[in-house]
């Protein structure tokens, strides 16, 4: 599984019958979710962007900014690099 408390805590896992074949993988997105890859302009690596209806609305640093709404849009730049393999599957460069 791998998440972020800006969505849920949930945005992708790795079913388990490919566990074995797939360790350290970020995964495939959860139910309702996306992932997608955008190029950072400070480098050639890719960031994991992550839409779905679990994104939080925004930060708010006083009771006047939870009246602002959605600021988010569902979409959620992790900061997190990551590559994408044949199958779909999002890898950490750690991974």
């Amino acid at each position: 599984m791998y998440g972020q408390t800006e969505a849920t805590a949930r945005i992708a896992y790795v079913p388990y019958e490919r566990l074995r074949e797939k360790i350290g993988a970020i995964g495939i997105p959860i139910p309702a979710g996306r992932l997608s890859l955008a190029h950072r302009e400070d480098s050639d690596a890719q960031e994991l962007i992550y839409n779905g209806p679990n994104v939080m609305m925004g930060y708010a640093d006083s009771a006047e900014d939870l009246a602002t709404g959605d600021q988010l849009h569902g979409k959620l730049a992790t900061g997190d690099l990551a590559t994408a393999d044949s199958e779909g599957f999002f890898i950490s460069p750690d991974g």
